[in-house]
């Protein structure tokens, strides 16, 4: 893993001398006080960190469907119906209404469908 390089190291690398894309950069970090340069720093290990989160989630979750025997959509559709359900309530009874519709339609369908003869 490379070593976390400072705002300064980064916003003055080598990307050439003169009126560059990073020179606007360069100039503007001349004016950023420490203060500044911390909390841009703090932002970056922020979102480091959130990748980081990301990756373990993602891992934990592949986890938990293998164990469970079930695919990791599977999976991620029913910790999404929990966090609807405890966020706004009602998300759970949605999803059972829409199933019972679409099997309503499909059964519709079935009985409507003439039939075939499977020697055809």
């Amino acid at each position: 893993m490379a070593t976390p390089k400072t705002l300064d190291e980064i916003l003055s690398g080598s990307s050439g001398k003169g009126k560059g894309k990073g020179s606007a950069a360069r100039e503007m970090i001349r004016t950023l006080s420490t203060e500044h340069k911390k909390m841009i720093m703090g932002l970056v290990e922020n979102k480091n960190q959130i990748k980081r989160d990301q990756e373990m989630v993602k891992d934990d979750t592949k986890a938990i469907a293998d164990k469970l025997g079930i695919k990791t959509g599977e999976m991620n559709k029913i910790v999404s119906l929990i966090i609807k359900e405890q966020e706004k309530g009602g998300a759970i009874q949605l999803e059972e209404n829409i199933l019972d519709l679409a099997t309503q339609v499909l059964d519709a369908q079935a009985a409507s469908a003439p039939f075939r003869d499977s020697e055809s």
